[in-house]
């Protein structure tokens, strides 16, 4: 798993299918590419 900010140039499900596809392509496994926002539970 990969957790990055970079919302522009990284966690962009456009450009991660295109990684998770070149990943495919060359035998490697794909990869989950999430905001930090999405993996962190703040409680009240």
């Amino acid at each position: 798993m990969l957790i990055s900010w970079n919302f522009k140039h990284i966690v962009n499900i456009y450009r991660i299918h295109g990684y998770n596809s070149v990943n495919i392509r060359s035998g490697y496994p794909t990869l989950e590419i999430r905001s930090p926002k999405d993996i962190i539970n703040y409680e009240d």
